[in-house]
C-alpha cells in the first residue's frame, strides 16, 4: 500500500489513493498510521477516491478513528495530490466531501501547486438548546462559558479569549466533549488583535489540539464577523501558519498552503 504524508499549516494527514490501493477498514488503519510513536504520525488519515459528482472524493478519519464530514487543509492537499500526480490537469478541482462539493483554485510554480484558495461552503450558526444565537452559554463544571456554535461542515464551539493558555486549551477540550454536542465538537479559542488580524488554537474532535483547521479558522472569522469584532477578510495565525480566510457572498473562502512530506510504502 502506497501513501503520501502531506500537511497544510501543520495539519498533517496520511492520503492513500484507492485507485492504487485497497482498505478495508479505514477507522482501525486510521488509528495505527495516526501514531506518532509506532506508525507514520498524523493528525488522521484521508481515502482519497474517483468520483461522479467531481474530479475526485475524499473521506478524512480523525486520530481516533472517526469521520469528519469536511477539513479545508485536506482539501487543499487533496487537489494538489491530484494536480501534481497529473490526474487532473486544470488549476481548478472540484472535491466531492460528505459536506458536500467544494472548488479549489491552485497556485501553481514549475507544474506543482504550492498553495490553494478554498471554498469551503455556507456557514450558519448551530441550535444549542433549541435556538440559535451569536453568543450561548456552556456548562463546563460550575463555570458558563460563552461560545459562539458554527457549523461548516463540521462543528465549532468558538470562544474569544484574552490569552491563548494552556488553561484556556483545557477548557476548550473539555467543551470538545460537552452533553451540548452529542457528536462532539472541535474548539477554539481566539485572541482578535485587530480588524484584520486574529491568533487561535484549535482542539478537534477525535484528533485533539492540531497545528492548524481549516473549518476552524473559518468557524472563527463567522463567529467575529457576526459579533463585529473584524471586517469580512482576516489573516488567522495559528500554531502552523496564518490562513488568510474571507467570508463572500454568503460563503467561506480560505487560502493557505499545502505542501508535500514525503512518500511511502507499507
Amino acid at each position: 500500500m502506497k501513501f503520501s504524508k502531506m500537511n497544510g499549516c501543520g495539519n498533517d494527514y496520511v492520503f492513500i489513493y484507492l485507485p492504487e490501493n485497497k482498505v478495508t477498514h479505514p477507522n482501525e488503519l486510521a488509528v495505527k498510521l495516526s501514531d506518532r510513536h509506532f506508525g507514520v504520525g498524523a493528525d488522521g488519515l484521508v481515502l482519497m477516491d474517483q468520483s461522479l459528482l467531481a474530479d475526485c472524493s475524499m473521506r478524512i478519519f480523525n486520530r481516533d478513528g472517526s469521520e469528519a464530514n469536511m477539513c479545508g487543509n485536506a482539501l487543499r492537499c487533496v487537489a494538489k495530490y491530484m494536480y501534481d500526480k497529473r490526474l487532473v490537469t486544470k488549476e481548478e478541482v472540484s472535491v466531492s466531501t460528505l459536506a458536500g462539493v467544494k472548488t479549489v483554485k491552485l497556485q501553481t510554480a514549475n507544474g506543482k501547486a504550492v498553495g490553494a484558495k478554498a471554498e469551503l461552503g455556507v456557514p450558519s450558526l448551530m441550535s444549542i438548546e433549541t435556538k440559535r444565537a451569536v453568543n450561548c452559554l456552556a456548562k463546563i463544571g460550575e463555570k458558563a462559558y460563552e461560545i459562539t456554535p458554527v457549523e461548516l461542515g463540521n462543528y465549532h464551539a468558538v470562544r474569544f479569549v484574552k490569552n491563548l493558555s494552556q488553561k484556556e486549551m483545557r477548557i476548550a477540550e473539555s467543551l470538545s466533549r460537552s452533553s451540548l454536542f452529542p457528536d462532539g465538537v472541535n474548539a477554539e479559542i481566539a485572541k482578535v488583535i485587530d480588524r484584520e488580524n486574529i491568533i487561535a488554537r484549535v482542539y478537534e474532535r477525535g484528533s485533539g489540539e492540531t497545528m492548524a483547521c481549516g473549518t476552524g479558522a473559518g468557524a472563527i472569522l463567522f463567529a467575529a464577523f457576526l459579533k463585529g469584532l473584524t471586517g469580512p477578510k482576516v489573516n488567522i495565525r495559528l500554531p502552523g501558519g496564518v490562513l488568510e480566510v474571507e467570508y463572500v457572498k454568503g460563503k467561506i473562502m480560505i487560502t493557505g498552503p499545502a505542501k508535500f512530506n514525503f512518500e511511502g510504502a507499507l
